[in-house]
This record gives structure tokens, sequence and C-alpha cells, in this order.
């Protein structure tokens, strides 16, 4: 699962951005929205097409994506989801804010980068408020939008419109979705011609750092085309 947002104006779509699970969603409004619609697109650590395949993830998130959003009844998906407290959306926000921020769950988090950003309260209450509004209508409807990113796309990357900017930001230490997803997004994008179209920020961050981490510079960078 991940996010998506669209900066709008006047009922003009200029810009979206998607963050992981987000990804494709983001992609898919490349392909198919025209220059009067949309002027730039960013992905931060977002999934690319299945066929990439996951080689450099966690065994968890090879075997998530593509196989377990598509296959995996609900009931699987929710025993998994709620190992992390962020998705036990049953009780209240604050139980699960006590229960992210206790000894125990703080020392599960293995990798110094993560240490440090989820030691932070606010982005904490970001994350759980996220995932509230994410299954407000139930895991079944989460469930079928990771279903769909799990299959055939129906387009291809090499054929966004080739004057479209496109900003990739990727972390090399990321688990759940690796850097060959943005390299061979990059790739592809380059194969349809304007290649300095295409800007790139691989950095030394995990999953979580790069979005967090550098989530102004990001916006900045969004805010150029607007």
């Amino acid at each position: 699962m991940g996010g998506i947002l669209g900066l709008c104006l006047d009922a003009i779509c200029l810009q979206e951005q998607g963050a992981s699970g987000g990804g494709p969603s983001v992609l898919a409004c490349a392909f198919a929205l025209p220059a009067s619609r949309l002027v730039s697109a960013t992905l931060i650590c977002g999934l690319g097409p299945p066929d990439m395949g996951m080689r450099g993830a966690s065994l968890a998130h090879r075997a998530g994506f593509p196989y377990g959003w598509r296959w995996a009844p609900t009931w699987l998906l929710r025993w998994f989801l709620e190992r992390d407290a962020t998705y036990r959306v049953h009780v209240s926000e604050e139980q699960r804010l006590q229960i992210k921020r206790s000894a125990a769950q703080q020392a599960r988090i293995v990798h110094p980068k993560d240490k440090a950003i989820y030691a932070d309260e606010d982005v904490l209450r970001l994350s759980i408020r996220a995932v509230s509004e994410a299954l407000a209508q139930g895991l079944g409807v989460a469930r079928e939008d990771g279903r769909v990113s799990c299959q055939d796309w129906g387009f291809r990357i090499e054929d966004v419109r080739k004057d479209l900017r496109v900003m990739l930001w990727y972390g090399v230490e990321d688990s759940f979705v690796p850097i060959r997803h943005g390299v061979e997004i990059a790739a592809r994008l380059a194969e349809r011609g304007g290649e300095e179209r295409v800007e790139r920020r691989f950095e030394q961050d995990t999953h979580s750092s790069i979005f967090f981490a550098w989530r102004r510079e990001a916006l900045v960078e969004i805010l150029r085309d607007l």
C-alpha cells in the first residue's frame, strides 16, 4: 500500500506524486493524461510493474508483490499487516500510537535511519492516520488496489509522453521497493526519448527515510512545476 497526491488548480491536475504503492497510479496518470492536465510526475520509492521483479527486497516483500496482494485471501493479508500495530484499525489511533512508542516496538526497528524517523511522534501519528484513511472502507477495498497493481498494467512505461518531467526518488537501502525499480523505471522512460526530462535522486536511504528525510526537498521540486 502507498500514497498518491494530486496538486490541482481550477480542476486542472498539474502534478502527481506517488509513494510506494502509489507508484503505479502515478505512472498510469503519466501515461494517460495530456499535457493540458499534467505537467510533471514524482515517484518516491514507487513500485514499478510486476515484470521488474523484486530482487533486493526482503523476503516478505518479494512474496507480497506481485503474489501476496494478488492471490492471498483477505484474512491472511489482515494477519500479515496487523503484525504492525499501525494496521490494527480495530483499536483506537491513540492505542496504536502507544504501542508503536513502546520500548518493545521501537526495539524491532533495526536500521538507524528508521529508528530516528519512528522515534518522532508526529511521524507515527501521520502514519497511523494515513492507514486509518486507507482502510476506512475495509481491507477488501485496499486489497483490490494492490491486486490491480500486481497484474499487467495495460500500458508501457516507455509510452509515457516524452515531454513530461518525471522526478524519481529511490533509496539504495530500501528493502520494500528495491532500488532496481528506480533504475529500471528511469531506463524505460529514457527509451521514449526526452531523457533530459527524467531526474533521478538515488540516496543512501531506506523505504521510510527516502520519504520522510527528503520530503521538504521533494516538495520544493514539485512546486517548481506549478
